[in-house]
């Protein structure tokens, strides 16, 4: 039925926005946590989107923002300081093991 398709309409819109004004909460995030302990800016890639938006059908946003915390007092974030890095199946995967070592 018609209402049926509407109700199914805008759950998928409403889900759509919550992906939305989360994937912005976390690059917010990162940028404010960078400038913070850098001084300066962060500049955003479209690289960093796409990672952000791949590793949130994954990961709650508290997780990630747990693990961009964990990544920024890491050595390898003066290497790579990027959100696609340390949004990268590796470090996803040191960070969950590290906080499991840690229970």
């Amino acid at each position: 039925s018609d209402t049926k398709k509407k109700e199914e309409e805008e759950e998928e819109e409403e889900s759509v926005t919550t992906l939305k004004s989360s994937h912005q909460e976390i690059i917010d995030f990162y940028c404010t946590a960078y400038k913070e302990q850098e001084g300066i800016s962060y500049v955003v890639s479209e690289g960093d989107g796409k990672m952000v938006k791949n590793v949130l059908k994954q990961m709650s946003t508290q997780e990630i923002k747990s693990l961009f915390k964990w990544y920024l007092q890491r050595s390898d974030f003066r290497k790579f300081p990027a959100i696609k890095t340390a949004l990268s199946s590796h470090f996803i995967n040191l960070y969950r093991q590290e906080e499991k070592d840690d229970e």
